[in-house]
């Protein structure tokens, strides 16, 4: 006689582990003088799982059952919420979408592109002047936020002023000096300077609002990347 196959499944959540053969019972078999076959383990049962198919799972409680199985399972809903389904038993709702609402793609696509729009324009400002106030064309800089108060304490003082510029024809950075006439004109320039390009980037923020879905999504992004930073 074949050895009997017994049905494993989990202890906690019922769920098939697999088939099992059945181990002989060696005093049961001595006495018989054949292979007796214990009866099957804890969790452990001889009747066969109904057969899973696809998205199922054989689950044992009390007899076996089908279960829905969606486990690893990712959707998104119309809120742009992101779900992975961990459990057995629980389907996708009907309202279940495979990828992110066109809404929120297209909100995300203009936020990165903001974004990069600020460190463009963060970077213009930082990257200094040039002003011509001393004679000739001097470079002025403006990378860090002491660099700036400096200009704008030094361009208010309204007096002369020993303060560092780099000449360009030369290259060389050193103090100079500047009368209060000179640094008044740095200052008003780099301050309009500031402006203008917050004003470009005020220009490229209503471009980037005004991108709407007008055939597909596809079509929306690759116009958001037009946009871009030409201070």
């Amino acid at each position: 006689m074949a050895a009997p196959i017994y049905h494993s499944y989990n202890p906690e959540s019922g769920i098939y582990l697999g088939p099992m053969t059945a181990a002989i019972d060696p005093l049961e078999t001595e006495s018989a003088g054949e292979p007796v076959y214990m009866a099957p383990p804890a969790h452990a049962v001889a009747d066969a799982p109904l057969g899973a198919g696809a998205n199922q799972v054989d689950v044992y409680s009390e007899g076996w059952q089908l279960a829905a199985d969606h486990r690893g399972h990712e959707y998104y809903l119309a809120d742009g919420s992101h779900h992975t389904i961990t459990e057995i038993g629980i389907e996708p709702p009907a309202e279940a979408l495979t990828q992110l609402p066109v809404t929120v793609r297209l909100f995300d696509a203009k936020a990165e592109k903001l974004r990069a729009l600020k460190e463009a324009c963060s970077n213009a400002i930082r990257a200094g002047i040039y002003s011509d106030a001393l004679g000739s064309s001097h470079h002025y800089d403006t990378d860090k936020e002491i660099d700036q108060i400096n200009l704008v304490g030094a361009g208010l003082a309204g007096v002369d002023i020993l303060y560092t510029c780099t000449e360009v024809s030369s290259g060389i950075k050193a103090q100079r000096l500047h009368t209060a006439a000179h640094i008044n004109q740095v200052f008003k320039e780099a301050a309009a300077e500031k402006v203008r390009l917050l004003g470009v980037l005020y220009e490229r923020a209503a471009q980037l609002e005004a991108v709407e879905i007008t055939t597909t999504i596809e079509v929306a992004q690759a116009e958001i990347e037009t946009i871009t930073w030409t201070g």
